[in-house]
């Protein structure tokens, strides 16, 4: 019979483990499923009311447009656009009887109608958690088990959103107010959301490691890696009997999978040499690294390439703004100086769309894995789902190619803002609608590079499905 977590351990679990994922992911995978839809729909209840009361506070200050006033002395005549902007305050009291006044029938106002979109969209975001962490959860056995496991992980996800959106939200709120008086407030409330969303990153990784599959390896029978034959009965002649293939190839580590250069020793030559070998030889990568190991060297190279792609990102765009002052005339170092407050409060906007910018990536990255592995798990080609996961580790080194290319193209926008419209002669393209030339080059070529690393996940599968090592 199977030991459930009492119900006040599963009930207190948002404020006993919201700093600590791996054990709110642990008591809410072990919790019953009475406990479990509980606290789910109490999550849900609290994020809704947290909503509600930022949007309450947030409706205190308002802008209102006040015409002009008339006087009976002027002889020019009134216009209806005359007047200025006025800055109204109100009473969480005022905004709340004005809601009830607004509300249809006396029933369906702006507080019904949040509560109806979270309690609609909630279940909704922790279905779509769910399926795109079951690639980090899944390894071995039923799927549908692991996608348990995976929902309930994202269900404590919920937590930590909702401290970050109070945090967020009064950032938010106190930077528009401020912004009505004439003070703009928006790199601040854009920092904080995005040093958020890398947080609530963090937290989710580390609660769906928690929940991973912790099944022991199947006892596979040996196979060729050229085309899958069973080599249990190894042929005299020491060749695959299908394919040709000689059997050291298949089975003996040293010559057929060395691991990678990052695996066997972490150094910046190896991190360079690694990249470089995803990007460029991605058959022969996948080919040479091993399965059967802990995961843990994959996951630090992605790491490293989550932290070194802002960081590039930042000196690129450091030295597009160089070019930008060299296009006008030379430098201007004294206007440099003399503008350093301006500098420095845009810079913190620019880290911020930076950061901004790596969490679309990351979640780009999930999506597209996610999609991949669901078709893998439909058709049933890897012995252990647990191999995929280095896979995807590995492919954050693609993230490179989208960096190279978008800063490219920007910096060629920087010397020449319109020279794809002067090459081919016209400014825009009418496909999916009336679209400049630069954004079309922009959109498809990253459609392109998403097509590619499309390929590059059946290059990988068709080197890692039959390894023995």
């Amino acid at each position: 019979m199977q030991n459930y977590p009492s119900w006040l351990r599963v009930l207190c679990a948002p404020a006993i483990d919201l700093f600590r994922p791996r054990l709110a992911a642990k008591c809410l995978a072990a919790a019953s499923r009475p406990a479990f839809v509980a606290i789910f729909l109490l999550s849900l209840l609290a994020y809704a009311v947290v909503l509600i009361c930022l949007i309450l506070w947030d409706s205190t200050v308002t802008q209102i447009w006040v015409p002009a006033q008339s006087t009976a002395t002027s002889t020019a005549p009134t216009t209806t656009w005359a007047g200025d902007w006025e800055v109204r305050e109100r009473t969480i009291g005022e905004v709340w009887r004005d809601w009830r006044a607004s509300a249809f029938k006396g029933w369906i106002g702006t507080a019904e109608i949040t509560l109806a979109l979270v309690l609609i969209l909630g279940p909704i975001l922790v279905l779509l958690l769910g399926w795109l962490n079951l690639p980090l959860v899944h390894g071995t056995g039923s799927v549908w088990r692991s996608y348990k496991r995976s929902l309930r992980a994202g269900t404590a996800f919920l937590w930590p959103l909702t401290v970050l959106t109070v945090a967020c939200g009064t950032v938010l709120i106190l930077a528009v107010h401020a912004g009505f008086r004439g003070f703009s407030g928006r790199p601040l409330w854009l920092v904080s959301i995005s040093s958020a969303t890398c947080v609530l990153a963090l937290w989710l990784r580390r609660a769906v490691r928690a929940v991973a599959s912790g099944e022991p390896e199947q006892t596979l029978p040996p196979r060729c890696e050229g085309c899958g034959y069973n080599l249990t009965h190894q042929p005299a002649e020491g060749r695959c009997s299908e394919c040709g293939l000689a059997l050291d190839d298949s089975l003996v580590a040293w010559r057929s999978r060395l691991g990678s250069a990052w695996a066997r020793q972490k150094s910046v030559s190896s991190w360079v040499r690694t990249v470089c070998d995803v990007l460029f030889r991605p058959r022969a990568f996948y080919r040479a690294i091993k399965l059967r190991t802990p995961p843990a060297a994959a996951e630090a190279f992605a790491a490293w390439n989550y932290v070194l792609l802002p960081l590039g990102a930042l000196l690129w765009t450091v030295v597009l703004f160089v070019l930008a002052l060299l296009k006008e005339s030379g430098p201007k170092w004294y206007w440099i100086i003399s503008e350093l407050p301006w500098i420095a409060w845009n810079a913190v906007y620019i880290c911020a769309m930076i950061l901004f910018g790596l969490c679309w990536c990351w979640l780009g990255q999930r999506v597209l894995a996610a999609l991949v592995v669901s078709w893998w798990l439909a058709r049933q080609p890897l012995p252990d789902f647990r191999w995929a996961v280095k896979v995807m580790a590995y492919e954050t080194a693609y993230l490179w190619t989208f960096l190279f290319y978008w800063g490219a193209l920007r910096a060629s926008f920087v010397l020449d803002e319109m020279w794809i419209s002067k090459l081919l002669g016209i400014r825009y393209v009418t496909v999916l609608g009336s679209m400049p030339v630069e954004f079309a080059v922009f959109l498809f070529g990253t459609l392109g590079l998403v097509v590619i690393w499309l390929w590059r996940y059946r290059i990988a599968h068709r080197a890692i499905r039959w390894s023995n090592f």
